[in-house]
């Protein structure tokens, strides 16, 4: 008789997991399994009813890679080709990252001295003997950090405008606070502008003295001319 077994005449392998066996102690066991599920299902429903709801706020703010040179001799030069200008947005959002605008939206908002910012309790953490300027500012400091922290800014891959969000158990201060990074930013490059149209100001003033000067000069070549040539 031919008896046919696995190759090499061994034993049969033992399965590591016996599905039926699992299978059955599941099915014995399914009433105490479904109440874990169900009890599992609850604390998760608790812990997302009692949690602490966080809203977010954004404001939107549009930015303008060239920007306008009206005169020669200013510098035309933005720093980066038509190829670059994603890279140029780049930076924007890092400068609304920056601790510099966080400081300007924190002094604008005057948040260091607020209690919906840094808490009600902030006072107990202050150090003995710290002086009320001192003080104050470690508060503005603390204020900034939280800000530099929290902002949240959309990189555009498709346009030419930054969405600036901040969140907040408080709707109303994350609208805030999103806001006033808009204005701040805004403020920014409305310097820019201001520094720039300045320098036009300047060198015209400057083209337009120049060209009195050579007019008289011109002037009194001419007349020198025609007196000595009898004219």
């Amino acid at each position: 008789m031919v008896q046919y077994g696995p190759p090499g005449g061994g034993a049969p392998r033992k399965q590591f997991f016996n599905f039926a066996v699992i299978r059955g102690i599941i099915y014995r066991q399914r009433w105490l399994v479904g109440a874990v599920i169900v009890l599992a299902l609850v604390a998760g429903l608790l812990s997302v009813l009692m949690a602490t709801p966080v809203y977010q706020s954004t404001a939107k703010v549009s930015v303008k890679p060239y920007g306008q040179f009206v005169v020669e001799g200013q510098d035309t030069d933005p720093g980066f080709n038509a190829v670059q200008i994603y890279d140029y947005l780049a930076t924007q959002v890092e400068v609304i990252k920056s601790r510099s605008l966080a400081a300007a939206v924190v002094a604008d908002l005057k948040l260091a001295s607020r209690d919906d910012v840094l808490g009600k309790d902030i006072e107990k953490s202050r150090a003995p003997g710290m002086s009320d300027e001192k003080w104050q500012k470690a508060k503005e400091e603390m204020a900034i950090s939280l800000l530099a922290d929290s902002v949240v800014v959309d990189d555009p891959s498709r346009n030419w405008v930054l969405n600036i969000g901040f969140q907040s158990t408080s709707p109303t201060l994350a609208a805030e606070i999103a806001n006033g990074y808009a204005d701040a930013f805004v403020a920014s490059g409305s310097r820019n502008s201001v520094e720039n149209n300045r320098y036009a100001v300047e060198y015209l003033k400057a083209q337009i003295d120049e060209t009195r000067q050579r007019l008289a000069e011109a002037e009194k070549v001419s007349n020198t001319y025609a007196r000595n040539s009898g004219i």
